[in-house]
């Protein structure tokens, strides 16, 4: 029997898959859902399936009901993507038979030889003793079953004759440490498999991946991490560290953080919850040896940051979860029709995709150039006692993807456990989840930031006009240029992304992939809005490192707002000081009547003044508030040059003739500072040939002028 469902959307996709790479695969698609069949029975299958895997793509099921999150809306997490990777299989050539019942699964006599023998377990008992079965069923090929089951298959125990009987059973705490004991070094040391809750079969969603355990041979375990059952998480303290860190953790963990919890034993997270087949996927390989490459990829001298925008990047997946690959990111978004009409980043476990080839290589071979992919994981780096270690892993798992960006969840930025960690691991940008604004660590790593998280917007729900009304209001709140990353758990697709775009493009914001936001950031040196290409940036910088300059923020210089004349004033006297710690303090009876005590500027209006830059008006006044113009500019900045002389100096002065500007003639009340300046390098005029000394100066021509007349930058 073929697989028909989804098959006409997907057929664009699966062509460019290509014919068949393996010829006549021959596999048994077991068809009934497993979230219609006793718990028990699930685990059986799934154990079987990750036993009978160990030697091929053998066998593949149905969980298209198995976790309560899943139903008939086509938004959830369930749904037919069992189902779409099988019409894709089916397109490679693989051949397969569909099976419905438990004995028809089980009898087969192909199958039956990948099992030992039986584990009989009763969760009623203790609800512990599912994964104690899962755990003996990896390592000694058994299969675990009740007696419920045994009931229903009875030929169960004519086909495997060989039984271990975990009953009697008694506490938790004891048959754990029995376990420990007995199996612990049998168990692989490349990954364990926990689950975080205390009932019969745990979470519905916990028994996803279980396959792949079992497949592995890895310890499989509920322990309590915490400290309120100590005897519990001596035990659990006991499985992780039998690893060969850094290794994954699978399954999950709902009482605590088992990402704080692994990484301080030198491991990792991997969530598998709601994540199927994991060992059928695994052995299937890539139909070409070639690398794995991104469509593109964006690198700062391509790009130049344009100051009066807002850059935003949809950042589809949750960090370390399979659940959204494996579900064609979860709820079929990949099949969205508006992907590859709006720039999406759609995340991959780079330590993990390995374990997946073909499912990696088709998402890179259907990809447009607006999908990124970039490394999702959740490892708390600074938890890490072998950071080195899995610095080398990462990069590795990077190179492997042609990956450069990470996500990240970690609290403690200290760039002594992070600058070492980036340089070796190769990352050129991070998604930080707590992060709200743009930071930078490393060799200038920028750390993007991720304003606006699920529970930001009203819990979800809410309409695209309604996330792009908030989204405009919170960027608004600060001036451009700024960064920001927005998750799927806003969005359901990327039509609703594409939505939400075009609602906020007309309003200055540009949606990226995150390398290009990664690459647009790492131009940044102490201001957003002064970016290495900027033409005014080497000036604005040389300024900032003498102390000359500062921003209206820590982000922002604000280049093209107008300089008046208490910001000359500002400027000139820490230019002649030598930076603003050497400006001294003003002590006497001040010079201006609105320059008075208590002025922002009364120091620098006056150390001018003493300098003999600058003089009042004919009332008396100095009027700090008015603007600047290039010709007064040219005047500041020539009595700069021959301070403390002053007007004296340049009373000497005789500039060449003929005139540099038509529009300076030789009676313009400024035309000897001009003429100076210009001799001096210090200003040119406009590729009109003239010098428009009645524009107004801003902010980026001032820390220029300034530059120039103080040697700070080549």
């Amino acid at each position: 029997m073929r697989c028909g469902l989804v098959a006409t959307v997907l057929l664009c996709f699966i062509l460019s898959m290509g014919g068949a790479a393996f010829g006549q695969a021959d596999f048994v698609y077991f068809s009934t859902d497993l979230g219609t069949v006793p718990y028990y029975e699930a685990m059986a299958v799934l154990a079987f399936q990750g036993l009978v895997n160990r030697d091929g793509p053998r066998l593949y099921v149905n969980t298209r009901t198995l976790h309560p999150w899943s139903g008939p809306d086509p938004k959830s997490w369930r749904n037919e993507w069992d189902e779409t990777w099988l019409s894709i299989f089916d397109s490679r050539g693989y051949q397969y038979e569909t099976v419905t019942s438990l004995s028809a699964l089980f009898e087969r006599p192909n199958f039956r030889s990948a099992v030992s023998g039986l584990v009989i377990y009763d969760p009623d008992q203790l609800a512990s003793s599912a994964w104690i079965a899962m755990t003996i069923a990896g390592v000694e090929d058994r299969l675990p079953v009740t007696a419920d089951l045994l009931s229903v298959v009875p030929n169960l125990t004519t086909w495997w004759p060989d039984q271990f009987d975990l009953r009697p059973l008694g506490d938790k705490v004891a048959e754990y440490q029995w376990l420990v004991d007995n199996y612990l070094l049998a168990s692989s040391d490349e990954a364990a498999y926990v689950v975080g809750h205390d009932s019969p079969y745990g979470d519905p969603g916990d028994i996803f991946g279980l396959d792949y355990a079992v497949a592995k041979g890895a310890f499989v375990f509920d322990l309590s991490l915490n400290p309120d059952r100590p005897q519990e998480e001596a035990l659990a303290d006991a499985i992780v560290r039998h690893l060969a860190a850094p290794a994954p953790i699978l399954g999950y963990y709902g009482e605590v953080s088992s990402g704080d919890y692994a990484a301080e034993r030198g491991n990792y997270v991997i969530n598998t919850v709601c994540a199927s087949n994991l060992s059928f996927h695994h052995q299937i390989p890539r139909q070409s040896a070639d690398p794995l490459v991104q469509t593109t990829r964006y690198t700062p001298e391509e790009l130049e940051i344009d100051p009066t925008k807002y850059y935003l990047a949809f950042v589809f997946t949750d960090g370390d979860r399979l659940a959204h690959p494996t579900r064609l990111y979860r709820a079929g978004a990949w099949f969205d029709p508006a992907r590859g009409h709006v720039p999406m980043n759609w995340g991959l476990n780079a330590n993990f995709f390995r374990e997946l080839p073909a499912m990696v290589e088709y998402y890179y071979s259907t990809a447009t150039e607006n999908d990124y992919f970039y490394a999702g994981q959740d490892t708390r780096v600074s938890r890490l006692p072998n950071r080195g270690d899995y610095a080398a892993l990462f990069a590795q798992s990077m190179a492997d993807f042609d990956l450069n960006i990470a996500s990240m969840l970690d609290d403690n930025l200290d760039p002594t456990i992070w600058d070492p960690f980036l340089a070796a691991s190769g990352i050129q940008a991070v998604v930080h989840t707590r992060a709200n604004e743009l930071m930078f660590l490393g060799d200038h790593v920028p750390f993007l930031p991720n304003r606006f998280d699920w529970p930001w917007f009203h819990g979800g729900g809410a309409t695209s006009a309604e996330i792009a009304a908030d989204i405009m209001a919170t960027m608004s709140a600060g001036p451009p240029p700024a960064f920001a990353t927005i998750t799927d758990l806003l969005l359901d697709s990327p039509s609703a992304a594409k939505e939400v775009m075009d609602y906020l493009t007309p309003h200055g914001c540009v949606f990226v992939r995150l390398d290009e936001m990664g690459a647009l950031a790492r131009q940044i040196d102490h201001f957003y809005d002064i970016g290495t290409k900027y033409w005014a940036h080497d000036e604005v910088e040389a300024c900032f490192e003498a102390g000359i300059v500062q921003g209206y923020s820590e982000t922002h210089y604000q280049p093209t707002l107008p300089v008046t004349r208490d910001q000359m004033a500002v400027y000139i006297s820490r230019a002649l000081a030598g930076g603003d710690a050497n400006v001294p303090e003003f002590t006497d009876t001040p010079t201006f009547p609105d320059v008075p005590e208590g002025s922002w500027a009364l120091d620098y209006v006056e150390y001018a003044v003493d300098q003999n830059v600058v003089g009042g008006y004919g009332d008396g006044t100095y009027h700090p508030e008015y603007e600047v113009d290039r010709g007064q500019m040219a005047v500041y900045v020539a009595r700069s040059l021959v301070a403390p002389s002053g007007e004296a100096a340049l009373a000497d002065y005789v500039p060449a003739d003929p005139r540099n500007f038509p529009d300076v003639a030789s009676d313009f009340w400024a035309y000897t500072h001009v003429e100076y300046c210009v001799e001096n390098g210090v200003v040119a005029g406009y590729l009109d040939g003239l010098y428009h000394p009645e524009i107004v100066v801003t902010r980026d021509q001032m820390a220029v002028y300034v530059a120039r007349a103080f040697g700070l930058a080549g």
